[in-house]
């Protein structure tokens, strides 16, 4: 997730705006929910509705400071909640898969460094499984973006790749 998000134009924003919009009073949804678009550079078309805050939120609270869980909450609750968010540069959250079996070092440090989900030291993670998410904060999304391919490398150096028994 980056956020601001990369988009093409102004009007797939208002598109996003307007299904939200119609999904709202459809549903009577209340509280923080996703859309998941694909933008075809003149339509949008809707994917997916999840009626539950998404997995952007730590990056939209970083980039924008603002409580988004307690927006929800507030939601929830029947009232609109005025936020003021201004924008104060950008922020990615990725989560980092193992890509073969591996065991984790010392990983007590790691939320030091805006890991969160951290796996024990000793634990054993096999290829195809989350290992950890990281959030990142930048100026611009491209360079959060680099922030996050540079954190997953540094972390992927602390995880011994598991032998096989007998192998």
């Amino acid at each position: 997730n980056l956020v601001p998000p990369r988009m093409p134009s102004g009007e797939l924003l208002d598109r996003a705006r307007a299904t939200c919009s119609r999904l709202t009073a459809a549903f009577a949804l209340r509280g923080l929910f996703g859309v998941d678009f694909i933008w075809d550079g003149e339509r949008a078309w809707t994917v997916e509705v999840n009626p539950r805050p998404t997995a952007s939120l730590e990056a939209i609270e970083a980039a924008y400071g603002v409580g988004v869980f307690d927006a929800h909450l507030r939601g929830c609750a029947g009232e609109l909640p005025r936020i003021a968010a201004r924008r104060s540069g950008a922020a990615g959250k990725a989560v980092l898969f193992a890509t073969e079996d591996v065991v984790v070092g010392d990983s007590v440090r790691w939320p030091e460094r805006g890991v969160c989900d951290v796996p024990h030291p000793g634990e054993r993670i096999a290829a195809g499984r989350p290992v950890c998410t990281v959030v990142a904060t930048a100026a611009t999304p491209r360079e959060a973006l680099a922030s996050l391919e540079e954190e997953a490398a540094r972390l992927r150096t602390e995880l011994r790749v598991e032998v096989a028994a007998g192998g």
